[in-house]
């Protein structure tokens, strides 16, 4: 297992970063550029482009999304302020949005494929390694393991933490798979 992670998507005029720098930190990074009129892309070296932070459980829920469990998936992240409005949604059967702010970014079935295994895969290691207490001789707790099934069409809940409030609206589509 790598204690890192990064994966861009590029597309004509969008692109999107995938970042995870350390299996100990309970979140992972989405950043976001554009081609500027002059074709040059954006540099978020300074300070271009938009950058997400994700917890475990957004993680979650983009995978949800990513797998056909739900059809679309959308939040609100207020830092210092300043909204940015995420969502993540299918457009038909081969194409996903990823919608950032003003950033669009679409990726199809083979870059949904390999970003759902990337994910899967940083999920299990921030499972294990964020949320220990680092101590070896602890005795593993034993873990039920029922199926977690929605009953509602739409779920929205609100969480303020570290100043960072999260809105979340959660469609279940009428043809979810």
């Amino acid at each position: 297992m790598a204690d890192k992670h990064n994966k861009s998507f590029f597309g004509q005029s969008t692109g999107m970063f995938l970042q995870s720098s350390l299996k100990t930190d309970p979140f992972i990074f989405f950043r976001f550029i554009k081609k500027k009129e002059n074709s040059v892309w954006e540099k978020p070296s300074i300070g271009e482009g938009k950058t997400i932070k994700c917890g475990l459980e957004e993680i979650v829920m983009i995978l949800k999304v990513l797998k056909r469990y739900i059809k679309s998936w959308s939040t609100v992240h207020i830092f210092k302020e300043e909204k940015t409005s995420i969502s993540v949604n299918w457009e038909g059967e081969n194409k996903i949005w990823f919608n950032v702010s003003e950033y669009p970014k679409m990726l199809t079935i083979p870059q949904i494929e390999i970003l759902v295994l990337l994910m899967e895969h940083i999920l299990a290691e921030k499972i294990e390694f964020a949320t220990s207490s680092g101590k070896s001789n602890e005795a593993t707790p034993e873990v039920n393991d029922l199926p977690v099934k929605a009953n509602i069409d739409i779920i929205k809940e609100k969480v303020v933490s570290d100043n960072l409030e999260i809105v979340e609206e959660l469609d279940l589509g009428d043809k979810v798979k």
